[in-house]
């Protein structure tokens, strides 16, 4: 007996349909048809982030706008906040 003989099987086994073995399959597709998205619903929350190429305010929207504060004035409301 050889060292390899050790490892062998000593009784082979048939090959027969009562094998107790699982046999696995490929499920069926869904009958529904794929959603845009994946199924998310997000009514336009991601609307900002389609956006394409540089966007310029109408004049409306830029005279709807404050002023913007000077240095001296965002300096003394940086130490304000940071007290």
């Amino acid at each position: 007996m050889g060292f390899f003989d050790r490892f062998k099987p000593k009784h082979k086994k048939s090959a027969s349909k009562a094998d107790p073995e699982p046999t696995f399959s490929i499920q069926p597709v869904p009958n529904e048809p794929p959603q845009v998205g994946g199924g998310l619903q997000n009514d336009g929350a991601f609307a900002p982030f389609k956006a394409t190429g540089p966007q310029i305010p109408n004049a409306e929207a830029l005279n709807g706008l404050e002023e913007p504060l000077s240095r001296e004035e965002l300096h003394r409301r940086a130490e304000e906040l940071n007290k």
